[in-house]
């Protein structure tokens, strides 16, 4: 369908409202009152440009009083939590760090890389690490803007990678393969499915028709004689670690098997939590809309607060510890001069994090007894 565009104040194009937008009202009307509103969003549509541009004067002015707002609440943020937020930045800077060595240890372009059969887990943990190292950093961002409930989110998506990096230490170089096969599986069918529906993405046709034959051989090279469900399927790289059915097969794995497994099962409760935020559900919306004052009563919350910050600070910290600590130890696991190096660095930054998680605590802030 064609697209009607109207001329901007700023010269670009912008495009007339989503039919779709307007369908929900007449559903709710009866046809008397159905009939009104269509001739009456008729000739809205005609004064729309006008009244874009008028909301859009306001809110350029209105904007710059609440960033002023938004930086006040940054700013109680840092000196409520200063020393929570000094192990922080600690760990995040020390993890970058060691990202580097991780890189450069897995670089098979250097003259003096030697293969050995650990490659795949120093490949598979490295690139969790650099995962961690991101998502590490989005919940500093979200967390000291104010937004709590998103960094809650990201959290779920930083215990996931840290429950990954363990199994992936454990598991060994099959484990890590199957996790590196899996990624390229997982990634090609989610463009060739978005190619297929939109006949355009970010990947030619030539180049997906190539990953597409790649993904069946590694599918083919990965599924199990007695796996219950494909190799591509969700988790697909952990079914190996799953003990049998009673029916001989392996399981198809889930997080919660996983979580188990990674000997972090008691998180299940606060993950099952986070998840609500992550996809806003009922619950979710519920939880990040409604701030709770006092314990008794509530106050809807459409900015950034300075409400939950250690909530979500201490897990997350507590999240890096096992990340780091897999990916970190787990990418050298022959005893050498540098796993010595690797394992003092390691020391510090566990250290750091319980600091830092302590740090984030009623207990501790400034202005409590």
């Amino acid at each position: 369908m064609a697209r009607a565009y109207d001329a901007h104040p700023s010269g670009h194009r912008a495009a007339r409202t989503e039919p779709r937008c307007w369908g929900i009202l007449p559903c709710m009307l009866d046809d008397t009152a159905a009939n009104e509103v269509a001739t009456f969003l008729t000739d809205i549509e005609e004064q729309a440009v006008d009244l874009a541009s008028d909301v859009f004067k306001l809110a350029s002015a209105g904007r710059s009083k609440e960033l002023q707002r938004d930086e006040s609440v940054r700013e109680k943020i840092l000196q409520e939590w200063a020393q929570g937020w000094e192990y922080y930045d600690a760990v995040l800077y020390s993890a970058r760090q060691m990202a580097l060595v991780l890189a450069e240890r897995s670089d098979r372009t250097r003259a003096e890389f030697v293969k050995d059969e650990h490659d795949a887990s120093r490949s598979a943990l490295c690139l969790i690490h650099f995962a961690g190292c991101q998502t590490l950093d989005e919940v500093r961002t979200l967390l000291l803007s104010g937004l709590w409930a998103g960094a809650a989110a990201r959290w779920r998506g930083l215990h996931e990678l840290a429950i990954t990096a363990r199994l992936v230490a454990m598991g060994g170089p099959n484990i890590a393969q199957r996790y590196l096969d899996h990624g390229h599986v997982v990634q090609t069918r989610r463009l060739i499915e978005y190619y297929e529906k939109h006949g355009r993405g970010p990947v030619g046709k030539a180049e997906l028709q190539s990953r597409q034959e790649q993904s069946e051989a590694l599918i083919a090279h990965h599924t199990l004689p007695n796996q219950s469900r494909p190799f591509r399927d969700a988790y697909g790289w952990a079914t190996p670690l799953l003990p049998l059915t009673k029916k001989g097969q392996h399981a198809a794995p889930t997080f919660d098997q996983l979580e188990a497994l990674a000997g972090y099962g008691d998180l299940r409760l606060l993950v099952y939590s986070a998840h609500g935020l992550v996809h806003n559900d009922s619950g979710g919306v519920a939880a990040s809309v409604l701030g709770d004052f006092n314990g008794s009563s509530y106050e809807w919350i459409a900015v950034p607060t300075e409400l939950h910050t250690e909530t979500v600070a201490r897990p997350a910290l507590v999240s890096a510890q096992i990340l780091l600590g897999a990916t970190i130890l787990g990418s050298e696991p022959q005893w050498s001069e540098l796993a010595r190096s690797l394992a003092s660095h390691h020391v510090a930054i566990q250290r750091l994090a319980s600091w830092g998680a302590d740090a984030f605590s009623r207990r501790r802030r400034g202005d409590l007894t």
